[in-house]
């Protein structure tokens, strides 16, 4: 049977001259730290297939996935992981044989390519089988490096772009095309991760704490953490567990969620609109909106994490919301009064609510997805 989906390779660049030079027991620890820290990055909607030395091959399919831009998120993920592993073992030893010394000239590659495989179970992994896995396998030996100077990437195809929606995002990619015997001419875009870690750095973090929130509810779904994000940020299925009629996104950063995007919520007559103030992909989102009611603007805030349950197969999901004041200072006491008296109770059982629909939904859509693949 033939599915559609994207194949996924990470793989370790630097390997081979670092094996040459290195003593092999320390190298030996090294690599396997490293790779343990991929294998731990690759959950659901992302399928481990097998490890390949210095690679991790994975794959997802089209059903599994609500939008591309969770892909995206998921490579991210992998990488800056990676690059704090690295960062870690470098700061832990004092050792100065070669493996230890020379461990900075290792860095990680990803190769994601949209297309069709087969799927055959050989031993304890599953098999993909196909002229695209080839050609995803091939995608690795490139010149990526001498012609764009960018040396930690995600090289997406341009098959895997227009799979994920994410034609506007290469704003943010360099364009790179590779040519291979038989294949001809495969064109594709390069994302800078290294940029990604540096950015994650750098960030300020704005999260509510439960010493915060006044209000907190919590729920375990039956999904992995990454499945879920995907679920709650999705807009149309987002409008779905908001109980809006409608949702649509604004502000986003070259066609992509995320910071400084604008849910706009659609209830009858009246739009709330929510702005992504911080998030970090697959573990939580913190979200800025405003409620008017009797002509006072109430500001609240929330946070929903995501932690992993029960061996990374479901999630415990908290929201943790706080509305801690009015859009006008001189009209704080009557908002507090609001606040206690009529829009807690509602929010609490909105958000008891919403938890109940998340689970019966992703439930149904589970079992749908795992019938259509079985």
């Amino acid at each position: 049977m033939a599915h559609t989906g994207y194949m996924i390779v990470a793989d370790i660049s630097g390997y081979t001259a670092y094996l040459s030079t290195s003593e092999l027991e320390h190298a030996q620890e090294i690599l396997e730290s490293l790779i343990n820290t991929i294998l731990k990055r690759i959950h659901p909607p992302i399928i481990l297939s097998r490890t390949e030395g210095d690679a991790v091959f994975a794959y997802t399919l089209d059903e599994s996935l609500l939008q591309g831009q969770t892909l995206l998120e998921a490579a991210e993920e992998i990488y800056c992981s990676f690059a704090t592993e690295l960062e870690h073992n470098k700061i832990n030893t004092t050792c100065d044989c070669n493996a230890c010394r020379n461990m900075s000239s290792l860095d990680l590659k990803i190769v994601i390519h949209h297309g069709t495989f087969g799927l055959q179970k050989l031993g304890n992994h599953t098999e993909l089988i196909g002229s695209d896995v080839n050609l995803t396998h091939r995608l690795l030996k490139n010149h990526v490096i001498e012609k764009t100077g960018i040396m930690a990437y995600c090289f997406f195809s341009e098959a895997a772009i227009k799979a994920m929606g994410l034609e506007e995002f290469t704003a943010q990619m360099a364009r790179h095309s590779e040519t291979y015997d038989h294949l001809g001419e495969v064109q594709g875009f390069v994302y800078d991760l290294k940029g990604v870690y540096q950015r994650n750095l750098e960030k300020r973090r704005t999260i509510i704490t439960p010493e915060m929130a006044e209000i907190v509810e919590s729920a375990i779904l039956p999904v992995p953490p990454a499945v879920l994000w995907d679920y709650l940020n999705e807009p149309q299925f987002r409008a779905r567990y908001r109980f809006s009629e409608s949702s649509r996104t604004s502000n986003q950063q070259d066609g992509r969620l995320g910071e400084g995007t604008i849910y706009h919520c659609v209830h009858g007559e009246r739009t709330v609109n929510e702005k992504i103030i911080d998030w970090k992909p697959f573990e939580y989102i913190t979200i800025e909106g405003t409620h008017t009611m009797s002509n006072v603007a109430l500001v609240y805030h929330f946070t929903m994490t995501l932690t992993p349950f029960a061996n990374d197969t479901q999630t415990k999901l908290e929201m943790l919301l706080t509305a801690n004041r009015a859009r006008n200072p001189l009209l704080a006491p009557l908002a507090a009064r609001i606040w206690q008296k009529t829009l807690k109770p509602a929010f609490q059982m909105g958000v008891a609510g919403s938890f109940s629909y998340l689970k019966e939904a992703i439930q149904a859509n589970t079992a749908s997805v795992e019938a259509s693949t079985s």
